[in-house]
């Protein structure tokens, strides 16, 4: 899928057997590359498609109303760099609103279907997804018995003894070490469209650019 509009779950694209991971994915950083490879990993020793489902809006912002999350990348780069970086099959978009969050976690399972058959979910210790948080991975293992899926569990990847996260390199660039954001993920760029400005490079005597930035997080 090259579309980077959200769909519903009720939109998903036929893919068939697959192997599913899910979450906001923002950034793309080596805690996020540790699930997603697991993902394609397990999915090719099963003959499946690997899967991410991405959502957007972060849940947070669904979840409290008038929080913004500052985006590590527009959602069109998560999904590029989850395609062609790490090569997992398909990167879906999947809207998150209040009609998903109200999902038990089985029915939203059960709702990837028929588009989707579930094979196996890759998840970490701490996840957990459905209404209340109640799909955690440790109640999708009694589940995946039940319904023929496997859990394949991921542990946090550390570093300098912390685990690697969105929040964390948030944190990082809001600080100014693009360093350290640089060594967990991808490295801090700007990604904008060439305008024409006032043209005080000229008298500058070296070649400027003018950017608009039409991504706002």
């Amino acid at each position: 899928m090259s579309d980077a509009r959200p769909l519903g779950l009720d939109e998903l694209p036929p893919i068939g057997p697959a192997l599913v991971t899910m979450g906001v994915f923002d950034g793309v950083h080596r805690g996020h590359a540790a699930m997603l490879e697991a993902a394609r990993r397990g999915a090719a020793v099963r003959g499946a498609a690997s899967v991410a489902l991405v959502f957007d809006p972060p849940p947070d912002e669904v979840l409290r109303p008038g929080t913004r999350v500052p985006r590590l990348a527009p959602l069109p780069t998560v999904l590029r760099r989850i395609r062609e970086d790490l090569g997992l099959d398909h990167a879906v978009p999947l809207r998150f609103d209040d009609a998903l969050r109200a999902r038990p976690a089985e029915d939203f399972l059960a709702g990837m279907a028929p588009a989707i058959e579930l094979r196996g979910l890759v998840m970490s210790p701490e996840s957990a997804f459905g209404r209340g948080r109640s799909g955690t991975a440790e109640r999708m293992r009694g589940l995946g018995r039940e319904r023929g899926f496997e859990v394949i569990a991921v542990e946090p990847l550390l570093a300098g003894g912390d685990p690697i996260s969105s929040t964390r390199l948030r944190e990082l660039v809001a600080e100014g070490d693009v360093a350290s954001v640089a060594s967990m993920g991808y490295p801090p760029r700007l990604e904008g469209t060439v305008v024409v400005g006032n043209r005080r490079g000229r008298k500058l005597g070296f070649p400027t650019a003018n950017l608009r930035f039409d991504y706002v997080p």
